[in-house]
């Protein structure tokens, strides 16, 4: 499947299944997002890492086995919509207060796996804010990733970089 293919099933994909409730890979739970950022915790127990890193290899299986059956997954970059320039993070994500990494529980997995993974503007409706997708792709799956990305760019997109 060449990758203009390719960006034209996801789309229609993606499309099909916007009123799907659940997604078959699990969240991570608060551990393995802290080993996932690199952050270390004064108040966990070696048993708490060694656990996150169970979940991390159970969750590798997973996505291994979901990589099988399909080249990319399609997520959002960030967990709100955009915020105003002057802060670092929203305060706030659907009515629930949330820290400065609040916003980030779509992307820190493909660092804890291993993933290839890149993060690109999404296409919105004119005089929208703009929003951010993430694409990720089994490891050393670089290249195909690159190249769907590059066809979403081209096809899909309508942005110019300045000349």
């Amino acid at each position: 499947m060449t990758a203009a293919i390719a960006v034209e099933e996801i789309v229609r994909i993606t499309v099909l299944k916007k009123s799907m409730t659940s997604f078959p890979l699990t969240m991570p739970s608060q551990n393995v997002r802290k080993v996932a950022h690199g952050e270390g915790s004064s108040t966990g127990s070696a048993r708490d890492y060694l656990d996150a890193l169970d979940t991390i290899a159970a969750m590798k299986r997973s996505f291994e086995a979901f990589f099988e059956r399909f080249d990319f997954l399609l997520t959002p970059t960030t967990a709100a919509m955009p915020w105003p320039a002057r802060d670092s993070h929203p305060s706030v994500i659907d009515g629930k207060p949330v820290g400065a990494r609040g916003h980030a529980v779509f992307t820190p997995f493909a660092n804890a796996l291993g993933l290839s993974a890149i993060s690109m503007p999404c296409r919105v409706e004119p005089g929208n804010l703009p929003v951010g997708m993430q694409i990720v792709a089994a490891s050393n799956r670089d290249w195909p990733l690159l190249a769907f990305a590059r066809a979403y760019e081209v096809r899909l997109f309508d942005h110019h970089w300045p000349t």
